[in-house]
């Protein structure tokens, strides 16, 4: 029976890899918890970022559009249908050579991972 709260369980099965001459003491517990605790922020907030520079570098085809360039001399004209053409395609952090990071990768890969940890967890206790 899988508890209501993932990240708890997560924390309680973490024993199987944090070496056990430490006990399961609480303290240990809460160190762990912690520890999963900063590397979750730390996905999330690059996640996050990397949401941001996507979104905006779309934008900036729609600001130059949006500017008067038309009224600009012939070869500022060039150079900003340049940019356009350039901008129509996002920017973005990638994960290596994998896929482009974003909130929406970020918690693909914590559920990938979560999975993997439940079933290795699973495979432990048999």
């Amino acid at each position: 029976m899988a508890p209501a709260n993932g990240t708890i369980s997560f924390v309680n099965n973490f024993n199987f890899i944090y070496p056990t001459h430490r006990g399961s003491t609480t303290t240990s517990k809460l160190g762990v918890f912690s520890i999963v605790m900063m590397i979750l922020l730390q996905i999330f907030v690059l996640g996050w970022c990397a949401n941001e520079i996507c979104h905006e570098s779309v934008g900036v085809a729609n600001a130059i559009c949006a500017s008067d360039w038309y009224e600009q001399s012939e070869k500022v004209k060039k150079l900003l249908i340049i940019m356009i053409m350039r901008a129509q395609k996002p920017i973005g952090i990638t994960a290596g050579p994998f896929f482009l990071m974003t909130t929406g990768s970020a918690l693909m890969t914590l559920k990938f991972a979560y999975s993997y940890m439940s079933l290795m967890i699973q495979n432990y206790e048999n």
